[in-house]
């Protein structure tokens, strides 16, 4: 289906900085659906939510090899993801060289999901991501723009929200909750996002703010329709994590949240 040399050509034109024999990739093709990973692999250099979805895959790998107790292979070099254009995920931090293994292929599959909201000064994506633990969850991302619709993603702010934060962000989107403020987030614990329910010329929106230290605020204003996929987004990760349970069910429990919330 692909070999071990267009697989790295695909990788490093994705600037994912992997490499890959032919061993490692029998084993991440086990790890997988092959033709997924394949679409993956060739849609990952203008589509950031295959990156991602790639980047927590090789992610996977590296923790399952780590546990095995059978034997020790070198890990995936895995690096922080140039946010998505349409469709994160969070960042690992590097580890050495080549190869993968395998213990046992995964139950679920990841998504390539997300949306992007444009400001003048800052961009927003959204996307569906998974904690290290496997619960499903959201990732926002703040990058500052270098020119009209250009943004300087390398150098992007990105949070992962916790369980704890992910209703309550759901409250804010629905309108529910007219505010949230999280902080302590990253390893330094020095960032931190904020979203506030707006309304301007008699249209209600969502104002966001993420925030690093040392880094420039991005500010990025959502307006109505993108409001809707975001509130989509954040609905459905919600349903992965109680697949007994209905959206009437999770949007009822989100509107009891809301009515406990500070500032509603």
């Amino acid at each position: 289906m692909i070999n071990a040399s267009t697989a790295n050509q695909l990788l490093a034109n994705a600037e994912l900085n992997v490499t890959l024999d032919e061993h490692s990739l029998s084993r991440l093709l086990d790890a997988t659906t092959p033709s997924l990973f394949v679409d993956a692999l060739r849609k990952a250099a203008k589509d950031p939510g295959a990156k991602i979805w790639l980047t927590n895959l090789l992610d996977k790998v590296r923790s399952s090899t780590r546990r095995s107790s059978q034997k020790t292979v070198p890990s995936v070099v895995q690096q922080e993801r140039p946010a998505p254009t349409h469709v994160s995920a969070p960042a690992a931090a590097p580890v050495n060289n080549t190869a993968a293994s395998v213990a046992e292929k995964p139950a679920n599959e990841r998504e390539f999901k997300g949306h992007k909201v444009y400001g003048a000064k800052s961009a927003l994506y959204v996307g569906v991501d998974e904690t290290r633990s496997g619960t499903p969850t959201l990732r926002i991302e703040g990058a500052m723009a270098t020119s009209p619709r250009h943004f300087n993603w390398d150098n992007k702010i990105g949070i992962q929200l916790t369980e704890q934060e992910l209703p309550h962000v759901a409250c804010v989107l629905f309108g529910w909750t007219p505010q949230c403020e999280y902080k302590n987030h990253g390893a330094a614990k020095n960032k931190g996002f904020k979203l506030v329910i707006q309304t301007k010329s008699g249209k209600t929106g969502l104002f966001v703010n993420i925030m690093e230290a040392d880094k420039p605020l991005c500010a990025i204003p959502v307006g109505p329709v993108d409001l809707y996929y975001l509130r989509n987004l954040a609905l459905g990760q919600l349903l992965k994590k109680e697949p007994s349970l209905d959206s009437t069910s999770i949007i009822s429990s989100l509107k009891c949240l809301a009515g406990m919330m500070p500032n509603n």
